[in-house]
């Protein structure tokens, strides 16, 4: 595996990096958020025609930009084959992600 990675480009994120690690955990949290603010916003906010506060505007912003940059940097991250090699080709990894995951991330 060592050679292989060695053949890694700079540009290609490992799937195992710490950083992508933390990442992974930083989207989960955003998608917790989202999870409890959209239906608080839906009900509370929207249907009383009161303005969002600043802070919850910014926070919107903060996620959905972390939502687009993960959209992107999955063209980005390498991935393990079926023999749990890591694959860096960026073709091939599109190719995964665009037949996985992409439409449903596009949508949301």
């Amino acid at each position: 595996e060592g050679a292989l990675i060695a053949l890694r480009p700079w540009y290609v994120i490992h799937p195992e990096a710490p950083l992508k690690n933390l990442w992974d955990i930083w989207i989960g949290v955003l998608i917790i958020l989202v999870c409890i603010l959209l239906p608080f916003g839906i009900c509370f906010i929207d249907t009383q025609g009161l303005e969002l506060p600043d802070w919850w505007v910014g926070l919107e912003y903060a996620m959905t930009s972390s939502f687009i940059l993960d959209l992107v940097l999955s063209f980005f991250t390498a991935y393990n084959d079926r023999f749990n090699r890591p694959v860096f080709d960026l073709r091939e990894i599109a190719r995964r992600y665009l037949r996985s995951f992409f439409v449903l991330d596009l949508i949301a």
